[in-house]
């Protein structure tokens, strides 16, 4: 099914990326990777379609070099407070265990845009102050040495005052 799609037919009359995407996939999108949703339509822009994708391909859509993610700070931005604006760390969660999947399958060791870079820990760093109150020494190791790598050459200083004071000797060596 998915391979008819790539018939011209499907992208008559369409406007956009949101409206080809729910005439011709509509809820079955979220079984496609950003890759087979680019190769269906050669106009699509996940950019433009952000609160339709799934987590998945988020981390897909910053990570793939084809959409200028990593250079466009106002699309990553976008995307992660699109993720964080619910207040619900879960969602963050597994947006960074699909970054850090996509970033080991990429071989990606740092995102080398400073200010892309920058955003993303910074967001993140936010999303999860709350969080860190009652951070064990394994979700410091989780977030520090296995989602946020990419992006720990921007942690600064200021970025420690985030973190509470009060935490224990472990969590900070896990970090």
């Amino acid at each position: 099914m998915l391979s008819s799609l790539t018939d011209p037919g499907c992208n008559d009359d369409v406007n956009g990326s949101e409206e080809w995407l729910q005439r011709n996939l509509a809820s079955f999108s979220i079984f496609a990777t950003l890759s087979e949703l680019k190769n269906m339509n050669d106009n699509f822009s996940a950019g433009a379609v952000i609160d339709l994708l799934t987590i998945q391909q988020k981390a897909q859509l910053i990570l793939d070099p084809g959409s200028g993610a990593l250079e466009n700070v106002t699309l990553v931005k976008g995307l992660l407070t699109n993720l964080t604006q619910s207040g619900d760390v879960g969602q963050l969660t597994q947006f960074f265990q699909a970054f850090a999947q996509v970033n080991k399958q990429m071989n990606t060791t740092f995102i080398k845009n400073t200010a892309v870079r920058d955003t993303i820990l910074n967001l993140t760093l936010t999303a999860l102050a709350p969080e860190f109150e009652t951070f064990e020494p394994l979700d410091f190791e989780l977030w520090f040495q296995q989602y946020l790598p990419p992006v720990l050459a921007s942690f600064q200083p200021d970025s420690l005052r985030v973190i509470p004071i009060n935490i224990s000797c472990a969590s900070y060596t896990a970090m």
